[in-house]
């Protein structure tokens, strides 16, 4: 065995190396005084029990990039600005912007939103205030403010609504997903040039809406989000969605109405795999109650007012002014869509998409005879078009081809959006 041998030195210094002479190995080693001393170095067998019972070494992570950097700190901050722009054959140009803190005053889930959108058929505006809007927060509450004009006919003098309301929310999460509120909702609502509707079979509450009358109703919402509602890469949705709503409006609640309403609706979304993803969606709404005791703007419409994401114009009840058809909305909806994406350009979120879509609005004549009947044929219509998760937001670019046409519905419509959330 080699004797020990001392190098002097001035102060601690921490070196390592290996000296090879012969078949015998050498290693420096620091040792508490001011000099280095020589050892040999440990057998290949001591250094695989040291190897053995080392930490585990910790995986490196690259710091993110500037753009990430600044993403984080955004979402610490809480604060999102967001504006939109569309276009419909319904509506014309559409436009809609949004800002919103998810952490309000720097508590956690203290939200507060501002919204606004504007089109050549409506104009809506929205507050938003809510407590306890984390998945973690068992119990929530949230205050809603809405003021609105709607323009149910393209004639300046055609049938128009003024509202403006809110409904003040509270509720619980009762695991798994699934949440349950009440609400109470109350909101004034008028028509101007309600004279038009003395042409169709329809009756206005008191026999007439040109003045204001107030609705109120309580609602109660059963809800299921999954744990990760959107894919992280692509922003699409997935997992299962499902959402039933109960509304009743009547004297005992102060409302000039007496009606009550169901609303259902069922999405779900899976990626394939390669960039491929699929979404689909069904759902549907009835209401219960004769026609003067149903608010006209609470009726469906399926395309433009209060529609969906196609392009598709109104079925249901519709009448003529100057020329122009406009729906009158019925009391029972259908209606069922699905879409497949394909990706283009994955790197940069271009996608292509197909799918088709069903639809169908009911209205109630009478009913002691007729309760549900169709009061226009079923549409069916396939999309084809071009999703980008652009910087501002998901762009949507759409073609729709009616296959079963409806009276009066062009052979070929075209939709652009931002901010789809199907």
């Amino acid at each position: 065995m080699m004797n020990r041998t001392h190098v002097s030195q001035l102060s601690r210094v921490v070196l390592c190396f290996s000296l090879y002479l012969g078949s015998t190995g050498l290693c420096v080693a620091e040792t508490p005084s001011t000099s280095f001393e020589l050892y040999p170095s440990p057998s290949k067998k001591t250094l695989k029990k040291l190897a053995q019972h080392a930490p585990p070494e910790k995986e490196f992570t690259a710091p993110p990039p500037q753009a990430d950097i600044k993403q984080q700190h955004n979402a610490r901050r809480g604060g999102t600005f967001s504006i939109g722009a569309g276009f419909s054959g319904q509506e014309g140009f559409i436009a809609s912007a949004r800002l919103a803190h998810d952490s309000l005053f720097g508590i956690e889930g203290l939200k507060l939103s501002l919204a606004t959108r504007m089109s050549g058929s409506q104009q809506l505006a929205r507050v938003a205030f809510g407590i306890g809007m984390t998945p973690s927060s068992r119990f929530f509450a949230k205050m809603t403010l809405d003021g609105a004009m709607r323009a149910f006919s393209p004639e300046e003098d055609g049938l128009q609504s003024r509202s403006f309301g809110g409904i003040l929310t509270a509720g619980m999460r009762l695991g798994r997903g699934w949440s349950l509120a009440l609400g109470y909702k109350l909101s004034n609502e008028s028509l101007t040039n309600s004279d038009l509707l003395g042409q169709t079979s329809l009756q206005l509450p008191k026999g007439t809406w040109n003045t204001p009358l107030w609705d109120s109703a309580l609602k109660l919402t059963l809800k299921h989000t999954p744990a990760r509602p959107r894919d992280e890469e692509t922003g699409m949705l997935t997992g299962l969605h499902f959402t039933l709503t109960g509304q009743t409006s009547n004297p005992l609640t102060g409302s000039a109405f007496n009606y009550t309403k169901l609303d259902t609706s069922l999405k779900y979304g899976v990626s394939l795999g390669h960039g491929f993803h699929l979404v689909m969606e069904a759902g549907g709404g009835v209401m219960m109650g004769e026609d003067t005791a149903i608010p006209f703007v609470e009726r469906y419409r399926y395309g433009g007012i209060h529609g969906l994401q196609s392009g598709l114009p109104s079925l249901g009840p519709q009448m003529q002014h100057n020329g122009q058809t406009f729906a009158l909305g019925g009391t029972g909806l259908l209606y069922a869509r699905s879409e497949l994406r394909i990706p283009i350009i994955r790197k940069f979120g271009l996608y292509l998409f197909a799918g088709v879509e069903a639809a169908a609005v009911f209205s109630q004549y009478n009913a002691q005879t007729t309760p549900l009947k169709v009061a226009a044929s079923p549409t069916l219509a396939a999309n084809l078009g071009v999703l980008w998760k652009s910087p501002i937001g998901p762009l949507r670019f759409q073609f729709s081809l009616p296959i079963v046409r409806p009276p009066g519905t062009s052979p070929l419509l075209f939709n652009f959006s931002t901010g789809s959330s199907f």
